[in-house]
Parts: C-alpha cells; sequence; structure tokens
C-alpha cells in the first residue's frame, strides 16, 4: 500500500492508474514495478549531473531540479505525459512533485527517500 504524499493524496491502486490527478509517493519496490510495466513513463533523475555521472536508474533522464532552467525545460516536456521521478534522498523529488502538480502536471509519481533504499530492488544503479 502505497503512503499519503505531502499534498494527502490517497493510495495509488495496485495497477499505477496513468490517469490519476495525483502526486504518489512510491516505495522503491512499487517504482521499479510501475516503471518496468509502463516504459512509456518519463523516468527524471533531478540530481545534478555529478550525482547522475555517478549511478541512475536504468532508463532515466537527468535534469538537475536545482538548475534554473529546470521548470521551463520540463514544461517543454507536456503535462499529459507520466513523470517518475527521483532524486538521492526524497526531498527534490518532493519538492519537484509539489511544483510540476501546481503547474498542472497530473500524473506525477516519486520515490520515496529517493535512491537510499534502491538496493531493496535488488538491481544496481547504471553507470554513465
Amino acid at each position: 500500500m502505497l503512503e499519503r504524499d505531502k499534498l494527502g493524496n490517497s493510495a495509488l491502486t495496485e495497477a499505477f492508474p496513468a490517469t490519476t490527478r495525483d502526486t504518489f509517493l512510491l516505495t522503491a519496490q512499487e517504482f521499479d514495478q510501475l516503471t518496468t510495466k509502463d516504459r512509456n513513463i518519463a523516468i527524471i533523475d533531478l540530481r545534478t549531473p555529478e550525482e547522475f555521472k555517478k549511478g541512475h536508474i536504468w532508463r532515466a533522464t537527468n535534469m538537475n531540479f536545482r538548475d534554473a532552467s529546470f521548470i521551463p525545460k520540463f514544461m517543454e516536456l507536456g503535462k499529459d505525459q507520466a513523470y517518475a521521478l527521483y532524486c538521492s534522498d526524497g526531498q527534490r523529488g518532493n519538492e519537484a512533485a509539489l511544483q510540476l502538480r501546481g503547474l498542472g502536471f497530473t500524473k506525477i509519481y516519486h520515490l520515496k527517500d529517493g535512491l537510499l533504499y534502491w538496493n531493496e530492488t535488488g538491481k544496481a544503479l547504471q553507470l554513465k
């Protein structure tokens, strides 16, 4: 069962519906299940390029949340796309999810505690 996020949203159904208007906080296993099941979901690594090079989730695109161009670049991606966000510890992920939801993005998932518990999935990080 998924936890409520800081917006107070209820838990996501087991199938991770892409039509939800909520922002969902996922455990490492749930995040892995969602991104493995739905190859169309965009996986966004919110860390710095230096952090990204040290290892990232397979298929992830690096978009530094602290960069001034983050929001303009994200707006170009489109609000109808589903996004799976993560960072190192979950803080940037939560901040980004809140901002994007406020801008009208409707399908935002983010990894609770970031990469801190990614090893629970049994999957290694990809190096670049």
